[in-house]
């Protein structure tokens, strides 16, 4: 048993007393064990076991477990010792206490520690947007990290090349995009991505997108849009800077009919592009009709900046 004392500091052990600690090191089939000698009444060092298996079996004997390792004597009174156990399977869960035992008795620690190995993460590929004839940008997510964040990368291929280029998109837990650039106007893609940590890696499933064609195109921008290829109302862009930035001679760019806040000053740099206002939002392009809807550029509020730039 444990006896504890109350002082303003809060309780204090009165008896030998040893703490599990949380696991560091995890691997895919091994990890790092850890506790702390908390109070050892003045007495010697005591023997110190890690006692682990798949549930929590108790504090009534170390036969109990599945594996009652001991540690040694070398740590004394506010002294940290750890273990570092190999051969867990990967992908599995464990649990563990410390039991310690000197000439003025036994102790188990309070609570147990829980902790899982590693696994091998799993991904899945979210889709393209932004597709413009030079660039793209590519979207995934991570479905499971394995219990380690993993590193991910975006390959991608022209259609019938022999060659796959590939952007690292780093460590990532959660959606992630990448903009891949240098592309070929008008070119089928293929793309997927690699996700890697301590236990292996693990491919998403591939996808495919073709950039815009070096010709004269239509754009078109809402609020509504998904952002994938702003090719009609549905696919718009939701940034009117951004397809201006896309635009070459003798594209058309249509906007809603709505209220679009910018943050900063647009600029207007590509020449002989029309710029056309006040649809409905619905059509190829559709009705239009500037009083009925009306398009209007206006500051985010709280900013001065100029509202274009030509």
């Amino acid at each position: 048993s444990v006896f504890l004392e109350f002082s303003d500091a809060g309780a204090v052990p009165t008896s030998l007393t040893v703490r599990a600690d949380a696991v560091t090191g995890r691997g895919p089939t091994g990890a790092t064990l850890n506790g702390t000698v908390l109070y050892a009444r003045g007495a010697e060092n005591p023997w110190i076991y890690f006692c682990w298996d798949y549930t929590d079996r108790g504090t009534n004997s170390t036969s109990a477990w599945a594996h009652a390792d001991l540690v040694g004597t070398d740590w004394g009174e506010g002294q940290s010792f750890a273990k570092n156990v190999t051969g867990l399977l990967t992908g599995s869960s464990y649990v563990y206490r410390c039991y310690a035992t000197n000439s003025t008795g036994t102790n188990w620690s309070r609570a147990a520690q829980t902790f899982t190995t590693v696994s091998r993460p799993g991904v899945t590929n979210r889709g393209v947007s932004h597709v413009i004839r030079l660039s793209a940008a590519l979207a995934g997510q991570i479905t499971d990290t394995g219990g380690q964040p993993p590193s991910a990368r975006f390959h991608y291929w022209a259609n019938g090349s022999g060659t796959t280029n590939a952007v690292n998109a780093g460590t990532q837990s959660a959606a992630f995009t990448s903009s891949v650039t240098g592309l070929t106007p008008g070119t089928l893609y293929h793309w997927s991505i690699l996700v890697s940590n301590a236990a292996g890696s693990r491919w998403s499933q591939t996808n495919d997108f073709r950039t815009r064609a070096a010709v004269s195109h239509d754009w078109y921008v809402s609020s509504t849009g998904d952002n994938t290829y702003a090719t009609n109302w549905s696919t718009a862009f939701t940034s009117v800077q951004e397809v201006l930035g896309s635009t070459a001679s003798n594209d058309m760019v249509y906007l809603r009919g709505e209220r679009f806040a910018l943050a900063q000053q647009m600029v207007w740099s590509n020449s002989y592009v029309t710029v056309r206002g006040g649809f409905e939002g619905m059509g190829l392009p559709g009705n239009r009709d500037p009083v009925a809807w009306p398009t209007i550029l206006t500051r985010t509020a709280g900013t001065t900046h100029r509202i274009m730039y030509v």
